[in-house]
């Protein structure tokens, strides 16, 4: 699928200097692992791209998580523990937009008690969503940015 320059508006962070990627999305369908460049800077099965903000000081910081693209909320998921290490860490705090061409973003492993947005709540691109945190299946501060369209992810 080729994503048009007007659907990604803006990078998922709010400052483009607090990123690092830590892992892409698994372009492997089968149990090996593949990023996009056929290198392994990924896991198995992930489907998104995880951004790194570096430790637990700068979550404390806080750094924000924005919308890349206007739309509607039709998920927002907060209040659970936000500092997993352990990477079994259950459910995540979470946000997942609606876009006008059908697809979704999601932004997951959100800080507890951080999400700023309410279910049915219209963004536009640039809005503050959240703050980074590492809730959920999470080994450390970061952003997992995930796109779907029609039951695909990309």
């Amino acid at each position: 699928m080729h994503w048009s320059s007007s659907w990604l508006n803006r990078f998922p962070l709010l400052n483009p200097y607090w990123r690092a990627w830590s892992a892409y999305y698994d372009v492997d369908s089968t149990n090996g692992m593949l990023d996009f460049d056929c290198q392994s800077a990924t896991y198995d099965g992930h489907v998104g791209v995880d951004i790194a903000i570096g430790d637990f000081v700068a979550q404390d910081e806080g750094r924000f998580v924005v919308a890349a693209a206007p739309g509607t909320v039709v998920t927002n998921r907060d209040g659970y523990f936000d500092k997993v290490t352990t990477g079994d860490g259950g459910l995540s705090n979470l946000v997942t937009i609606l876009h006008a061409d059908g697809s979704e973003s999601t932004y997951a492993h959100l800080r507890k008690w951080s999400v700023m947005v309410h279910t049915g709540q219209q963004v536009y691109a640039g809005q503050p969503l959240g703050l980074v945190g590492s809730s959920g299946n999470s080994a450390g501060a970061h952003l997992h940015f995930g796109i779907e369209k029609d039951g695909l992810d990309y």
